[in-house]
């Protein structure tokens, strides 16, 4: 994986019974430190060839997780809060949509709608550009596109695929039908 080893460890080692518990002793080290390859949190340092590597997988993974790790007794919940949370997925959602409605623009032949998307990127560009400088905005806004759209699409489908049917991986937050939460240990 290029990115989210920890959390894909972590998920596997408690999907067989390990425990996670927090310390205050330092007992791990993640390896991603300035000096080392892909050590930009944006992976804009990556090739787009090792970005793009695991895509799905990594959709899946993170989706397992935001419905494992929030604490939320309901799938659906556990979406919701992500999503409302992290904003920067919403706004690779919107790209879809808004493509939409520039090439419904152009063959209508209206101007207003056709500018939806240039302008809906050239507004993310900006934000990036304010965030991250020149040079590395206009790179991850570009590779936003490449690459968040798709994983974030990915990712969305496995959220509303483990929202309707439970995953065998999640058993603390099967719900019954009085919707009291069930967790076993």
């Amino acid at each position: 994986m290029t990115f989210g080893e920890d959390r894909d460890f972590s998920l596997r080692a408690r999907q067989r019974g390990f425990k996670i518990i927090s310390t205050d002793r330092s007992v791990g080290l993640d390896i991603n430190c300035k000096t080392q390859k892909y050590s930009n949190i944006y992976g804009l340092d990556m090739s787009l060839k090792e970005a793009l590597r695991g895509m799905r997988k990594k959709g899946k993974l993170q989706a397992e997780g935001i419905i494992t790790e929030s604490g939320i007794s309901s799938a659906s919940k556990s979406v919701t809060t992500f999503f409302r949370k992290n904003k920067r997925y919403l706004t690779y959602l919107g790209y879809l949509p808004a493509l939409v409605l520039s090439v419904c623009g152009l063959l209508i032949q209206n101007i207003y709608l056709s500018l939806i998307f240039p302008g809906y990127f050239l507004v993310l560009a900006l934000m990036q550009i304010a965030s991250k400088g020149i040079k590395m905005g206009l790179k991850a806004a570009i590779r936003g596109i490449i690459i968040g759209i798709p994983t974030t699409y990915v990712l969305f489908y496995y959220c509303i695929k483990y929202t309707i049917k439970t995953p065998k991986f999640a058993p603390a937050i099967i719900q019954s039908n009085n919707s009291t939460p069930t967790a076993k240990p």
